[in-house]
C-alpha cells in the first residue's frame, strides 16, 4: 500500500470515529441506580456502563488464568465479584436506621466500541426488607463508590403499589433509557449519587412468607468473592456460578490485539481532540517551511510524549481543572502569533514547552485507569502504542496539509486565507479558555 492510501485510509477511520464516538469519552463509566419502593421492600436496579479503556482493563482483571482470552465462565465470575465490592458503599437507610441491601441477579453484557475495543454494561438487583409498620416515613440512598471517577451519575426513585411519594429530590423516569442517553444540566454532566425521599405506607398484613422472594444473602455473595482468585480454568465447574447470572456471549478480549487496538484508538483520541487538532493547525501555520515544520512538530511530539508517559505511571498529576484551560491558552496563542504574521524565532522550544502541556491533556483519557493498577510491562507497551497512534495521526494530518498548502501558495488569496484560518484557531482557543475557565468557577 503506498503512502497516499495509507493517509486515506487513517482519514476515513478518523471520520467513522467521529461519528461512533463514546458520548463521553473512552475513560467514562456511567452509572444509574433506579430505587423502587414497595409495601415489604425496597429494589435498588443498579446499572454500570464502561467505555473502552475501562473494559480493556476490566477484561484483564477478569481473565483469572491469564490465558489472554476473557471467557464467559470468567465475565461472570468478575460481574458478581464487582458486584460484592460495591455493595458495602452503597448506604440505604429509612427512618433513620440503615437497611442491609442484599445481592440478587446480576447481568453482564459487552458490545463493540471505538477502535475494535468493546463496552462493558454490569446490572446489578439489590433488595432490603422493610420493617413491618412502617407508615409517613424517610428513606435516603448514598453512593460513595468512586466520587472522583469521571462519568454520568444518576438517581431515580418512584414508589409502588401501596407507597406514596409525598417527597423526592429525584427523579422517578429513567433520563438515561438504560445508560443510553447522558442528558445534562446547564451543559455539564450529572454528578448526582444519593437521593432523599418522605413516603407514605399504607396498611398491610405482614405474610409469613415475606422472605421467600429474597435473594441471596450477601454472606454467600462474599464467599464467591473470596474464592475468585482461583484458577478457573483448571476446574471451571468448581466456580459457584448461580443461574441468576445474564449469559450473554462476550466479544473475545485477546490481550495480543491490545497493541492495534490502543494504536487506533490513540488516533481516535486525537481524531476528536478538537484543541489539540486546532493547536496542531496553529504549528502549521507559524511554519512556511517543511523542514522547520518538522522539527515543531518532533518537539511537539517528543514533549507531550513524555507528560502523557509520567503521569500514565502515576509520577506527576495535574488537576483537569488546570490543564484544560491551559490547552485552550496555547490554541490562543499559537492562533494570535499566526495571526499578527510574527517570526516564531522559538517555535521549536514553544512547541515544546506548549507539548508538555498538551501530554497531560492526553493522558486524562489513559492516567485514572492506569493509576489504578500496577503499570505491567504489558501496559506500557499498550501506552506505547496509543501514543503511536496520535503521532501516526499527526503526520497523516500533515502529510495531506503541506501539498494544499503548497497549492494555495500560488493564488493571490493565499494570504487572506492564512489570515483567517490564524483568526479561527485564536477565535476557538479564546472561547475555549473562556468557557473552561467559568466552567471551573460558576
Amino acid at each position: 500500500m503506498n503512502v497516499a492510501g495509507f493517509l486515506r485510509i487513517l482519514l476515513v477511520w478518523s471520520v467513522a470515529g467521529i461519528a461512533c464516538a463514546h458520548p463521553l469519552g473512552d475513560n467514562s463509566v456511567n452509572r444509574l441506580a433506579a430505587i423502587e419502593v414497595n409495601q415489604d421492600r425496597i429494589d435498588v436496579r443498579y446499572l454500570l456502563e464502561m467505555a473502552e479503556i475501562p473494559t480493556l482493563f476490566a477484561g484483564q482483571t477478569a481473565d483469572v488464568n491469564q490465558d489472554d482470552v476473557t471467557s464467559d465462565l470468567e465475565w461472570r465470575a468478575f460481574s458478581r465479584n464487582q458486584a460484592v465490592q460495591l455493595l458495602p458503599q452503597l448506604q440505604l437507610t429509612l427512618a433513620g436506621a440503615p437497611l442491609a441491601l442484599r445481592l440478587g441477579q446480576t447481568h453482564w453484557q459487552i458490545k463493540p466500541g471505538n477502535a475494535d475495543l468493546s463496552v462493558l454494561k454490569l446490572t446489578y438487583h439489590f433488595s432490603a426488607l422493610i420493617p413491618p409498620g412502617a407508615r409517613i416515613t424517610d428513606l435516603t440512598y448514598a453512593d460513595s463508590a468512586a466520587p472522583d471517577q469521571p462519568g454520568w451519575k444518576g438517581v431515580t426513585l418512584k414508589a409502588g403499589q401501596g407507597v406514596e411519594l409525598v417527597f423526592s429530590n429525584v427523579g422517578q423516569d429513567d433520563p438515561t433509557r438504560g445508560l443510553t442517553l447522558f442528558p445534562t444540566i446547564q451543559g455539564a454532566l450529572l454528578d448526582q449519587t444519593s437521593a432523599q425521599a418522605s413516603l407514605a405506607f399504607a396498611p398491610v398484613s405482614v405474610s409469613s412468607n415475606t422472605n421467600a422472594d429474597m435473594e441471596k444473602p450477601i454472606a454467600v455473595e462474599q464467599s464467591f468473592s473470596n474464592r475468585l482468585d482461583t484458577r478457573i480454568a483448571s476446574k471451571a465447574e468448581e466456580v459457584p456460578v448461580t443461574e441468576t447470572i445474564g449469559n450473554e456471549r462476550p466479544l473475545p478480549q485477546e490481550h495480543g490485539s491490545n497493541l492495534s487496538s490502543f494504536f487506533f484508538l490513540g488516533i481516535h483520541h486525537i481524531a476528536v481532540g478538537w484543541d489539540h487538532l486546532a493547536f496542531l493547525l496553529g504549528l502549521f501555520l507559524l511554519s512556511p517551511a517543511t523542514r522547520a515544520l518538522v522539527k515543531v512538530v518532533s518537539a511537539f511530539t517528543v514533549a507531550h510524549s513524555i507528560t502523557l508517559t509520567l503521569a500514565a505511571m502515576g509520577w506527576i498529576y495535574v488537576p483537569g481543572a488546570w490543564v484544560e484551560p491551559a490547552i485552550a491558552a496555547t490554541v490562543a496563542y499559537a492562533g494570535w502569533l499566526s495571526f499578527a504574521r510574527r517570526k516564531a524565532s522559538q517555535a521549536v522550544a514553544m512547541a515544546f514547552g506548549f507539548g508538555l502541556i498538551h501530554g497531560l491533556g492526553f493522558a486524562g483519557a489513559f492516567a485514572e485507569t492506569l493509576g489504578q493498577t500496577s503499570l505491567a510491562s504489558a501496559q506500557l507497551l499498550d501506552l506505547l502504542s496509543f501514543n503511536v497512534g496520535i503521532e501516526a495521526f499527526q503526520l497523516a494530518l500533515i502529510g495531506m496539509a503541506v501539498p494544499i498548502r503548497s497549492w494555495l501558495t500560488g493564488h493571490s488569496w493565499s494570504f487572506a486565507a492564512h489570515r483567517y484560518t490564524a483568526l479561527g484557531v485564536m477565535s476557538f482557543g479564546s472561547i475555549w479558555l473562556i468557557s473552561r475557565t467559568l466552567g471551573e468557577w460558576v
